[in-house]
């Protein structure tokens, strides 16, 4: 999970991949997670929920996008600019979607 690092108590550091079967129910955790990251690194309800369906709708691309039946889609979350950037790999193709967090 996210933790303020020695270097800067300010802001908050960002290390977390998330893996999620391409098919199946379990695939809705893509979008659960990316809300509670968000808000977790101070994003308003707007913002975390904006996030959260951007991811949804990019696992959904990456699922329709080919590869095996039993292959995970993997999540990066990183922060860039004040940005909160979440990438997706699956059969060698990536994907990735960004939101603002407002200071």
């Amino acid at each position: 999970m996210p933790e303020e690092t020695a270097k800067s108590t300010a802001a908050h550091a960002l290390d977390l991949t998330l893996s999620v079967p391409a098919e199946g129910e379990l695939r809705e955790l893509a979008g659960q997670r990316p809300a509670k990251v968000a808000e977790h690194l101070r994003a308003g309800p707007p913002e975390a929920q904006s996030l959260a369906a951007k991811v949804a709708e990019l696992a959904a691309r990456m699922s329709a996008g080919g590869g095996a039946v039993n292959e995970d889609i993997a999540f990066t979350f990183r922060q860039s600019d004040g940005d909160i950037v979440v990438e997706a790999r699956r059969a060698g193709k990536s994907s990735q979607v960004r939101q603002e967090i407002p200071v």
